[in-house]
């Protein structure tokens, strides 16, 4: 009898404890979505709209972004520079904190918080709201 009362103790301990490893899991899986792969711009809308090539120039899209663990954001330049003199590499800082993703660099004048939407092994989706317009902003990148 005094064992059945032990356990019943326990086994609520052990499913609480469980419970909260899943949301850690949970924070810690899509670090590591964002982390395996490189990823490149495929489509941006404002307000629903198709804005992608309005906006943004080849020598950008074909840019190949990397998020490593530690929070360093690589920016390789891709196959088509916009400047000759630009490096091919530049690096800007990233956090994830559930699902507000925010990149920072002093270098590139970048300060964007976002709210990711999508992430899974191919797709990338991110949103935010634009600053003057109040449209939604969405960035959609597949995995490379």
């Amino acid at each position: 009898m005094k064992t059945k009362n032990l356990l019943a103790p326990l086994l609520c301990i052990s499913v609480l404890f469980s419970g909260g490893c899943k949301k850690d899991d949970k924070a810690d899986n899509k670090a590591d979505l964002l982390t395996a792969k490189s990823w490149k711009m495929t489509a941006y809308t404002e307000g629903g709209e198709d804005m992608l090539h309005d906006l943004y120039e080849e020598c950008e899209i074909d840019n190949i972004e990397t998020y490593v663990k530690g929070g360093v954001l690589r920016i390789d330049e891709g196959a088509t520079k916009c400047y000759d003199e630009d490096p091919q590499v530049t690096e800007a800082s990233w956090t994830l904190n559930g699902d507000n993703l925010i990149i920072t660099s002093e270098e590139l004048l970048l300060g964007l918080n976002v709210t990711i939407t999508e992430l899974n092994e191919t797709t990338l989706k991110y949103s935010a709201k634009h600053p003057f317009t109040g449209e939604t902003l969405v960035y959609t990148y597949t995995a490379q």
